[in-house]
């Protein structure tokens, strides 16, 4: 997991405080210092207690999965594969509709 490598997790035992401060930063970087990302799994994108999430049926109904295949092709060759499959059918998997909020 790449994840515990260098980002949220780097601490033992894992703690959701490097979590907190990567999620900050990231905001910051990206001109939204002070927004929160929500820790509701029902949400596109959500902190878990030391990771950070997508959730997939959401994301599908905004981008296909061969676009999230070309973004990840560098970082991991094997999801990037998954994506661009014949059995990941973003119709099959996507969510009814996105959460309120």
């Amino acid at each position: 997991d790449f994840n515990v490598a260098s980002e949220a997790t780097t601490t033992s035992p894992f703690t959701c405080l490097d979590l907190a401060v990567y999620s900050d930063m990231s905001l910051a970087f990206l001109g939204l210092a002070g927004a929160r990302i929500p820790t509701d799994p029902e949400q596109v994108f959500f902190n878990g207690q030391t990771r950070q999430y997508i959730n997939m049926s959401h994301a599908f109904r905004l981008v296909g999965p061969r676009w999230f295949a070309s973004q990840l092709e560098m970082v991991d060759v094997y999801l990037a594969a998954i994506l661009r499959g014949d059995d990941c059918d973003a119709a099959r998997y996507k969510s009814a509709r996105l959460p309120s909020g």
